[in-house]
């Protein structure tokens, strides 16, 4: 750990709590839409077991389109976390030298460049948000006319 830039190690902190608590969250979700899924599944065999059979070949298409989506979403998910340990990195320098900053008027200078930092990771966290936000709808889509 002390040969890592500290930028690093707050990077690595910060996204190991997110992941703890997203982890959590997903376990959750998980047995909830599981427990539901049996639910239904086992109406669906009752009412007509022909009609559940075809229905549940037809939601088996959906997983392979909504990785094709996601795929894009992991490449920017490389690009962003090395622009957040560079974001990490450039906060914690600066911290840790704002007398010196202070002192030589380089105020703006930093927060011009904390602000570009700051943009290239807003950005590509919001365009991984998007792609995450359409799987949604085209697994409902798709759900939709399966019915």
């Amino acid at each position: 750990l002390e040969r890592q830039q500290s930028g690093t190690l707050m990077n690595t902190l910060n996204n190991e709590t997110w992941r703890a608590s997203d982890a959590l969250n997903s376990f959750f979700g998980i047995v909830t839409s599981l427990s539901t899924a049996i639910v239904f599944i086992a109406l669906l065999i009752l009412l007509n077991w022909k009609m559940a059979l075809v229905a549940i070949a037809s939601l088996a298409l959906i997983p392979p389109v909504i990785h094709l989506i996601s795929r894009r979403a992991k490449v920017l998910s490389k690009k962003a976390l090395a622009n957040n340990e560079a974001m990490s990195q450039q906060t914690w320098s600066t911290v840790n030298g704002v007398r010196t900053i202070h002192a030589f008027g380089g105020e703006a200078y930093e927060e011009a460049r904390f602000g570009i930092l700051s943009n290239r990771v807003r950005h590509l966290f919001l365009r991984m948000a998007l792609i995450g936000m359409t799987t949604g709808p085209i697994t409902e889509i798709m759900a939709t006319g399966v019915i």
